[in-house]
């Protein structure tokens, strides 16, 4: 591991999930900016989804930290896997991600899209390392859809009182703070 990482920093990017999408996109983009001046790993909220046309992407200098993104088809139907649309927050997931990060020493991490925040604040509750979010559309959707993630809503205070620091693209992504 020590040779594969030759640069100082080391931060991880939390896709929402590798289907294509603007979120997705974003989130790539970011993972391949920074791993021309750091060490990069990529993890997806969601990893039973994806879409080879986003995975293709991806730049070779990104680490995959779980194997890759291609889902496991074997497994889609398998009782162990959360619903398509939830996020994958499970307690031996997050234990695995968290020691990964630890034994690591990724300094950083950096999500969006809600659902991605999920993963990233199960992650931050477990250890401490630093978290960025990336605000570009989603958090609205959710004050005007407070039904369509009602666990994530009631625990937006914790969350926010977790994160170091906040993207955004336009002063409306900041309505959420009303």
């Amino acid at each position: 591991l020590q040779k594969m990482l030759k640069k100082a920093t080391s931060v991880l990017v939390i896709i929402p999930d590798a289907e294509t999408g603007g979120g997705q996109t974003a989130a790539v983009r970011v993972a391949n900016a920074l791993a021309k001046k750091h060490n990069v790993f990529i993890v997806s909220a969601r990893p039973f989804l994806d879409d080879n046309n986003l995975i293709k992407l991806i730049s070779k200098d990104v680490i995959f930290l779980e194997g890759n993104l291609s889902s496991f088809s074997h497994l889609k139907y398998c009782s162990i896997l959360p619903s398509k649309y939830e996020t994958d927050c499970s307690s031996n997931r997050i234990a695995v991600l968290s020691s990964l990060i630890s034994w690591i020493g990724i300094g950083s991490m950096f999500s969006n899209v809600w659902w991605a925040d999920k993963l990233a604040f199960a992650i931050r509750k477990k250890i401490n390392v630093s978290w960025f979010i990336h605000m570009h559309g989603c958090y609205e959707f959710l004050v005007g859809n407070p039904d369509c993630d009602p666990e994530f809503n009631a625990k937006l205070t914790e969350i926010m009182s977790l994160v170091d620091g906040i993207f955004y693209l336009d002063i409306k992504n900041l309505k959420v703070f009303e």
